[in-house]
């Protein structure tokens, strides 16, 4: 069954935690949110989070952007890449794009791979 664009990116925003402090707190985060804002384009897909304010925050109350997740969509098999931003501690936007092809309009499966960690 194809993944929605809100399913999609709620499974990205938790792989960039997979593993890592503050996983707990994202989970909340993204439990907190009614609905997410996603536009799909030709080359990818933005997501813009309304995070309750009393939601656990993570980094410390940081603000940053975090790369480091690749990914590959199937069953069309386009690479694509993840940034995510994180504002005073809550998860705010997530950026999907892809490296050379169009963005499938059919997502079954986002295989990830991790080449840098949250710190």
């Amino acid at each position: 069954m194809p993944l929605s664009a809100d399913e999609l990116t709620r499974i990205a925003v938790n792989e960039f935690f997979r593993g890592q402090p503050g996983a707990d707190a994202v989970q909340c985060q993204l439990l907190s949110i009614d609905e997410i804002d996603c536009n799909v384009t030709s080359v990818g897909i933005v997501s813009r989070f309304q995070v309750q304010p009393n939601a656990p925050k993570v980094l410390g109350g940081a603000t940053r952007r975090l790369g480091g997740l690749e990914g590959r969509l199937l069953p069309s098999d386009v690479k694509c890449g993840f940034e995510l931003w994180i504002e005073n501690g809550h998860i705010a936007f997530l950026e999907g794009f892809s490296y050379s092809d169009d963005w499938p309009h059919v997502v079954d499966v986002c295989q990830f791979l991790h080449t840098d960690h949250v710190s």
